[in-house]
């Protein structure tokens, strides 16, 4: 709670026995009983003896921000002793939770400069920040490439789904073919089906070249028209001249 309050942690402990020693200094030393009873319930933590006396320091100059109530709370929540200790249930019922609106905090004259030391460093909390500011860039970073991430999957599977059907248009046209060729061998295979179709085939052959036979005879008549055409135009510019067809000239009375 306290921690909350201030955003940095107030036991800055190495470890298991380091974080007991910087919970002394500002709680204070507990009595030889409660260490004892320490030992007994946490064998982990290794208590150096003999250890320092350390004072009791005040709760309102460690966190002046916290609010009177506030303060007073921490006070029953950071206590050695278990029994002077608040469980959940009395803590709930304390008036930091049950009163009003809480008053603005009020920072004492009385903080001395070796409590205050306690605050993060200048340079400490503008890192912190700094971090923040990193990982909130990072979140976002992240949440626009799952975001590219999730529309380029969706595009793929868009892809894909158009290929599928694609393929399955193909295989179906194939499979009509493939119905159409089998059919068409089934009725070939008869031998007077498969007389008549070359019957058919032989007369659409004949047709064809009777065709061809008569567009032929058409352009050899056109050509034998547009010759004859031609020559009696040569015979009338000869005779306009005063020229016999064969090249001579001749004169009025028919003598060359």
């Amino acid at each position: 709670m306290a921690e909350m309050i201030t955003g940095y942690p107030l036991f800055r402990g190495r470890d298991n026995a380091d974080q007991l020693v910087q919970i002394m200094k500002i709680v204070g030393t507990p009595s030889d009983a409660t260490l004892q009873q320490i030992k007994m319930n946490s064998p982990e933590i290794q208590i150096k003896t003999p250890l320092a006396k350390h004072p009791k320091q005040p709760f309102h100059a460690i966190i002046p921000k916290a609010p009177r109530e506030a303060i007073a709370l921490i006070e029953h929540l950071l206590q050695f002793e278990p029994t002077r200790r608040f469980d959940a249930h009395q803590a709930m019922a304390h008036p930091y939770f049950t009163a009003g609106p809480i008053a603005p905090p009020t920072i004492p004259a009385s903080v001395s400069s070796s409590t205050a030391s306690l605050a993060l460093p200048p340079r400490v909390a503008a890192r912190a920040s700094q971090a923040s500011a990193a990982v909130q860039a990072q979140q976002a970073a992240q949440a626009q490439v799952q975001a590219q991430a999730q529309a380029q999957a969706q595009a793929q599977a868009a892809q894909m789904q158009q290929q599928q059907q694609h393929q399955q248009q193909y295989m179906m046209m194939a499979e009509q073919a493939r119905q159409q060729q089998a059919a068409q061998a089934g009725y070939y295979s008869d031998p007077q089906m498969q007389a008549q179709a070359q019957a058919q085939a032989q007369a659409q052959a004949q047709a064809q070249a009777q065709a061809q036979a008569q567009a032929q005879a058409q352009a050899q008549a056109q050509a034998q028209a547009q010759m004859q055409m031609a020559q009696a135009q040569a015979q009338a510019q000869a005779q306009a001249r005063g020229m016999d067809p064969n090249g001579g000239y001749y004169v009025n009375d028919g003598r060359y």
